[in-house]
């Protein structure tokens, strides 16, 4: 993963939270592994997560049992997953729904979550 595709995300996010996530159809061509839990519709297109998130601003409802010193600097979840110039962002300007930044870039496609997985991750490592 590289800054430009975790800073995508963020803007995506607008202070909020985003989710990146592919067309199903991108990792079924590439052999990756899909966890069909995950799989949801986004107007028509069968899409799942690919493990880069950002999480918005606590709540005081969210942090009321929590310490702030245990929270400090946790405002952003990374995983797996890059993208590139064929993505779009899509999403909604609630503060109550996260926002998705979908991508048809084959590197975020690629989330390394079974050991079938590594193997078709290893060959595209740069």
């Amino acid at each position: 993963m590289a800054p430009e595709h975790v800073d995508a995300v963020v803007a995506t996010a607008d202070g909020g939270a985003a989710t990146a996530c592919v067309p199903v159809e991108l990792k079924r061509d590439l052999g990756a592994s899909i966890d069909d839990a995950l799989v949801f519709d986004h107007e028509g297109t069968a899409v799942c997560p690919t493990g880069l998130g950002v999480v918005g601003p606590a709540t005081a409802d969210s942090t009321a049992d929590t310490d702030a010193e245990t929270t400090a600097g946790t405002d952003s979840d990374t995983g797996s997953g890059t993208d590139t110039d064929t993505d779009t962002d899509s999403g909604t300007d609630t503060d109550t729904h996260p926002t998705m930044y979908l991508s048809t870039d084959t590197r975020l496609a690629l989330n390394v979550n079974r050991p079938t997985d590594i193997a078709l991750a290893e060959d595209r490592c740069e």
